[in-house]
């Protein structure tokens, strides 16, 4: 990926974030490194790690992974918590996102939002 290329998709996902900050109470991902990665692009509002004990509170949405793993936990989830609260624009946003630059993972973004958010 060129670095124009890294900067747009970084951009986009600074952008997606902070409307997530404006309509999402909760987000669930799969692990700590997920939840490091939205606190480095912004987001201010709960994240919970799958396994949990807390349920979502609030408006929530679900970015566990795009692989066939990550599919199946959130399907799981969707049915253990319901739909009513559940934003699920944002889950196929990331990953149309994620998947035009082929990243699976959330985590997999990482690497690539440091390089461009540390030339600021």
């Amino acid at each position: 990926m060129r670095y124009n290329e890294k900067y747009y998709f970084v951009l986009s996902l600074l952008e997606l974030i902070e409307k997530m900050n404006r309509e999402v109470d909760v987000v669930i991902v799969e692990g700590i490194n997920d939840k490091k990665v939205l606190r480095e692009l912004g987001f201010k509002k709960e994240i919970l790690t799958v396994g949990t004990r807390k349920r979502p509170n609030g408006k929530f949405t679900i970015l566990t992974d795009f692989d066939e793993e990550g599919k199946k936990i959130a399907k799981r989830l969707c049915k253990k918590y319901g739909e009513k609260h559940l934003i699920k624009v944002y889950r196929k946003k990331f990953n149309e996102l994620l998947s035009r630059y082929g990243i699976k993972e959330i985590e997999g973004i990482r690497s690539i939002v440091r390089e461009v958010l540390n030339l600021f």
